[in-house]
């Protein structure tokens, strides 16, 4: 799986590097990762040695067996938050956001931190497991950025996003933003938080989860929460 989002970090350099998030759909990157070996090239099997005769005075040591690697955090609900740059989200995760921060606020943008803390597993881009559900991006400049929420509001590195999203997200509300997409089919939508309060982030978000659970057909362009 590393392999397989690293392929996928390649291909998205270009998303940091000038292209902006709600432009253009994503082109395919072309990459095939080969399955196997053709079953008429692999090699025959080496024939296995016959071991010693055991002996009732043998006194060898076992060799040590190696110890399993931790396994990652699961979520139950399949939701994951990663502090990481915008070009290294998991492409085959369903739906991918990214934190839109504007009019900057300590305690506002401590607010969403927390939320999305509450609502979603925290893990590192590689212990994301293989198609997630939803994936949100809290956008940092470095992979060493960010790891908990003061450090992640001091580190946060805004993305570029088109003219026409800026346009519908505006200079007056005061966000948080998730811009939102359903990878598969490409459908996109602004999600505004700009009208609930800091306590209430929380159960915004959750609502925001629900809605994500829907058609991506019947999500609209740009929703405030309810």
């Amino acid at each position: 799986m590393i392999f397989h989002r690293l392929l996928a970090s390649i291909a998205l350099t270009s998303l940091a590097t000038g292209c902006a998030f709600f432009d253009e759909p994503l082109s395919d990157p072309g990459i095939v990762v080969p399955s196997g070996i053709p079953a008429d090239t692999q090699a025959e099997p080496l024939p296995q040695p016959t071991p010693p005769p055991a002996s009732a005075e043998s006194t060898t040591t076992p060799a040590p067996q190696p110890v399993a690697k931790e396994s990652a955090p699961v979520s139950s609900s399949g939701n994951y938050l990663i502090v990481a740059p915008i070009e290294q989200f998991p492409q085959d995760a369903s739906n991918i956001a990214v934190v839109h921060l504007t009019n900057r606020s300590s305690n506002r943008d401590l607010a969403i931190c927390k939320a999305l803390m509450e609502n979603f597993t925290t893990v590192d881009v590689e212990d994301v497991p293989a198609q997630p559900l939803t994936v949100t991006v809290w956008p940092v400049p470095n992979d060493n950025a960010g790891a908990n929420c003061i450090e992640m509001i001091t580190e946060y590195e805004a993305i570029d996003i088109t003219a026409q999203a800026e346009q519908r997200i505006g200079g007056s509300d005061k966000g948080p933003y998730l811009l939102t997409r359903h990878l598969p089919t490409d459908k996109r939508m602004i999600y505004d938080f700009s009208f609930k309060t800091n306590s209430a982030l929380s159960s915004a978000v959750n609502q925001w989860v629900t809605l994500l659970g829907s058609s991506p057909a019947d999500w609209p362009e740009y929703r405030r929460a309810q």
